[in-house]
């Protein structure tokens, strides 16, 4: 029989995603990952990702982005970096949500971020369903179907357990006639262990003749009916720690918890070399984790050193402290990732302090944060250069000069102001049928952290140095000359609050959710507060009482005229307090459990100047509703939903034009009990995108409309611009299938992925997009040997600009794991070839020389064609080439050693690697 699992054993080159955009092809950086056919609400799934060292520098820090599906924002949560792989472990854990839509982010040692796969492009971020629990799926079936109703008694699936802890227990129930011992079969990682389990119809336990050794295990019971069909009524995974004794959190209910100062922990350390490009950058980190446990108290510290901080980047040397009294006391410290309400603050690093504190059994919260969300980093300035600028020329023919200073930055040199945050939320109601919480939010730059030359009376004298005395004099007399061009930030600052509230009845089958939120930025928070003096400049009057409410206000945001909405209307020269709309943000969803149905309704609005500084991933100036339908079908086996989203921009009319997006959806997901069924998801959805504007311009004839640089209309004798007009329609079609089979007493896994997206464009004549893709991967376990093997082929064809851009990527993947005798010793090698071949031409620009009289813009009457030169083509083959070693020395000491050779040349992907390597050794010590 087959182990199903939600991945593969080996992460190999199993995708290549590709953006097109404004007509030009440009990848994504290739980041490989395999989505979950489906997750279990509220179980830990793992999801990996393969950076295929695909990147000139090592990554710093990454993350993983989710949110349900019709949330205006995303959660970030912490992703591991190791070796190659990118791991993060989430739980999604809402009760109503149906689908969840995730991506991963990677900021690089040069600053640069790096997200697979583009929220924002053409497919959007990764979307995987949210099904019910397996092990609590009615059993509509008895034994005389294969189907018995049972219950896992020990270990808790996801249990982490010492070697010698493991007990393995499972009760049945029957509805007719008992089962017959001998129908059952019990297996640890897909090795038949019947032979040494105690069965009888009711219970089956199990007990190891010998402590395991360290690593995941999955135990499985499959039942043969009388039909002579077998099927896996049960399966849960656990998994062993390399430890004396797990952290005092990981012990299940029925372990007698350890106490002491120590109780476990680990070290890592970690040595890498990587070169690129005939450049080598070394990289060594070392981790530490401790945990103890006294009664009820327990504690966590943990420790980042390495190589990689600089003075010139944002700390990369972390700690952190956890402690915990009971469910009602939790205090962190150090580096940590605190969350507020979902529009101020959802997972955003901290260093300092966040405290949570539950009472009444967890209906009343209180939550404070207080720490630092950038260190500061001092700006570094170039000398003074002198430059002479010629103003213009005498009656005689001489210029007229004019010295000039110019002062700028060094390459990366700008500064970054230390930026503070504090924050508080305060709840009532908890898990209960009501409650109701108010969350606020402070940011703001210290203006005096770092020191910035804004005029003479700042410099330095150092940066005198590359000047002559005549010139320093020159300067001295006249500081206006000082031109300063060094794009130093300006310092700002930030104020949001929050409210959420929730109401369950009728046994949660009726759930209503509400957030509401306000928040104000001041771009440059340098001048202080608007006084009536500066108020005068620009044009307006101001009441003492509004200056004095500014000035008491003064200590949560510095209120000026760099708002990005000023909280005043002007009118006839006089300014009056308004709360301004587009501050605003607002959402409501309700869900309506019955009859095997969960259905949505949600609406949600976010002004254009709603943002914070620790949620920049929010989109913005949007409102509408949506509708969603997923119901259950076939034993709960079936999981069919419907959608419908209609959205809106320009919510406060700001803006010229409004474009309209409606979506429809239908999902439809196969996850059958039957290991031996195949899981199936299908995915259909229509969207279009219109604001209403026609593509005109009197100025062409009427074959060329379409093709138009600009949209220009005539109001009498003149000439205007008009919105770009859009008008365009997209179908997106996928389907997953992976099936389970044993062929030449070999257990395989076979998947397909095929995906099509199309965009017809009905206003722009070059603006079509389509792309397809197909992907197949098959994953074999040979039986009696520790060998997996996993090879697939995978192919991607994009055309953008109406097809005079096209690409097509064919990949080719294989790969081997090989686990020693004892699991000791672990080998895995893989190799993947990608062939790339490219056309595009490209388009330009042309002047309809028809067009009447030169009064006109040259613009107005310009449109586009396709370039007359031959197409630019290209063709390149990539590979990589990797391995990974893994020895055991015993329970506490593991080492571990990777490699990985590399040949990328691809102007689209905006990487040349002809030669990069790396290698890697890691030490992990277990106590």
């Amino acid at each position: 029989m087959i182990r199903r699992t939600l991945g593969t054993p080996l992460a190999l080159l199993s995708s290549i995603t590709l953006s097109v955009l404004a007509g030009s092809l440009e990848a994504l950086p290739l980041i490989q990952h395999r989505p979950p056919p489906y997750v279990e609400r509220g179980k830990p799934v793992r999801m990996e990702f393969r950076l295929g060292d695909l990147a000139s520098d090592p990554v710093r820090e990454a993350y993983l982005h989710y949110r349900y599906r019709g949330e205006p924002t995303y959660h970030h949560q912490p992703a591991e970096v190791l070796d190659r792989r990118i791991v993060a472990e989430v739980s999604f854990t809402d009760a109503s949500a149906t689908m969840a839509e995730y991506y991963l982010t990677t900021e690089h040692h040069d600053g640069r971020v790096r997200a697979w796969p583009d929220p924002a492009g053409p497919a959007g971020p990764a979307a995987v369903d949210i099904i019910e629990p397996r092990r609590d799926a009615p059993q509509a079936f008895d034994t005389r179907s294969g189907r018995i109703e049972h219950a896992i008694l020990s270990p808790e699936p996801g249990a982490r357990l010492r070697p010698d802890d493991v007990f393995a227990a499972v009760t049945f129930f029957y509805e007719h006639a008992e089962a017959i011992p001998d129908s059952f079969q019990v297996r640890l990682n897909d090795r038949n262990i019947s032979t040494a389990a105690e069965i009888n119809p009711w219970l089956i336990t199990w007990i190891p003749p010998e402590p395991l050794m360290p690593g995941d295990y999955t135990l499985t019971v499959d039942y043969s009916s009388p039909d002579g069909h077998s099927i896996r009524i049960a399966g849960w995974d656990f998994s062993i720690l390399s430890t004396i004794s797990p952290p005092a959190e990981d012990i299940p209910p029925y372990a007698e918890p350890r106490e002491g100062l120590i109780t476990g922990g680990q070290i890592q350390g970690t040595a890498r070399s990587q070169s690129s490009s005939n450049r080598t950058s070394n990289l060594a980190r070392n981790n530490i984790r401790v945990s103890g446990r006294h009664g009820e108290l327990r504690y966590t510290l943990s420790g980042l050193i390495t190589t990689q901080e600089d003075v010139r980047l944002q700390r990369q040397n972390q700690y952190a402290a956890e402690l915990k009294a009971g469910d009602w006391l939790v205090l962190e410290a150090g580096h940590i990732h605190p969350s507020l309400n979902p529009f101020l603050m959802a997972g955003r690093r901290v260093r300092g302090l966040h405290s949570d504190i539950r009472l009444r059994s967890g209906a009343m919260q209180m939550q404070f944060i207080y720490g630092q969300l950038h260190r500061r980093i001092k700006p570094l300035y170039r000398e003074l250069v002198h430059e002479t600028r010629t103003l213009s020329l005498d009656s005689e023919g001489n210029e007229i000069t004019e010295n000039q200073f110019i002062l700028q930055s060094e390459r990366q040199g700008a500064g970054t102001y230390a930026r503070n945050m504090a924050g508080a939320r305060i709840g009532y109601g908890g898990d209960g049928p009501f409650g109701f919480s108010v969350s606020v939010l402070r940011v703001e730059d210290r203006t005096g952290s770092i020191d910035l030359v804004r005029s003479f009376d700042d410099l330095d004298p150092g940066l005198l140095d590359g000047l002559d005395p005549a010139q320093r004099q020159v300067l001295s007399a006249n500081p206006e000359l000082l031109d300063i061009r060094t794009g130093d930030p300006p310092p700002r600052g930030n104020v949001g609050i929050a409210t959420d509230f929730h109401l369950h009845a009728d046994n949660n089958r009726i759930q209503i959710h509400g957030d509401f939120a306000a928040s104000l930025i001041n771009d440059d928070i340098s001048p202080g507060i608007l006084d009536q003096k500066r108020a005068d400049n620009l044009g307006f009057a101001l009441d003492d009482a509004t200056v004095s409410l500014f000035d008491r206000l003064s200590w949560l945001i510095v209120i000026n005229e760099n708002m990005n909405a000023l909280p005043l209307k002007v009118h006839d020269q006089k300014a009056e307090l308004i709360m301004p709309k587009g501050v605003l943000a607002a959402q409501t969803r309700i869900n309506l459990n019955y009859f095997d149905h969960n259905a949505a309704i949600q609406y949600q609005w976010i002004g254009p100047d709603f943002s914070t500084l620790t949620n920049t991933g929010l989109r913005r100036d949007v409102g509408g509703y949506s509708i969603s339908d997923r119901f259950r079908l076939w034993s709960n086996t079936v999981y069919l939903t419907l959608g419908h989203e209609r959205l809106k921009d320009n919510v406060i009319g700001h803006r010229d034009a409004t474009t309209t997006t409606t979506a429809n959806r239908i999902d439809v997901g196969w996850y059958p009990m039957a290991p031996e069924l195949p899981n199936v998801t299908a995915r259909i959805h229509r969207r279009t995108r219109d604001n209403g504007h026609e593509r005109t311009n009197p100025l062409l004839p009427s074959e060329l409309v379409l093709a138009s640089v600009r949209n220009v209309q005539q109001v009498g004798d003149e000439f205007d611009v008009r919105p770009s007009p859009r008008d365009n329609v997209t179908m997106q079609y996928s389907l997953s299938l992976s099936q389970p089979f044993a062929l030449l007493d070999i257990d395989h896994e076979a998947s397909v992925n095929l995906a099509r997206i199309s965009t017809k464009d009905r206003v722009f004549l070059y603006g079509d997009h389509k792309t397809h893709s197909a992907g197949m991967t098959l994953s074999s376990t040979f039986t009696g040997t520790p060998v997996r093997t996993e090879v697939g082929f995978n192919t991607h064809r994009s055309e953008s600009s109406s097809g005079l851009s096209t690409l097509s990527v064919h990949g080719l993947q294989g790969g081997l794991s090989w686990d020693f005798p004892e699991q000791r010793i672990s080998f895995a090698a893989e190799l993947g070839l990608t062939f790339d071949r490219s056309e595009t031409t490209r388009l330009v620009d042309r002047l309809y020389e028809e067009a009447p009289g030169n009064t006109i813009p040259e613009q107005f009457a310009r449109y586009y064609t396709p370039d007359t030169d031959p197409p630019e083509k290209e063709r390149t083959i990539s590979y990589l080439l990797g391995s990974d070693l893994r020895y055991q020395l015993d329970p506490r000491h593991t080492v571990h050693v990777s490699g990985s050779y590399i040949r990328l040349a691809d102007r689209y992907t905006r990487l040349s690697l002809p030669n990069h390597h790396l290698f890697q050794l890691r030490y992990v010590y277990d106590f």
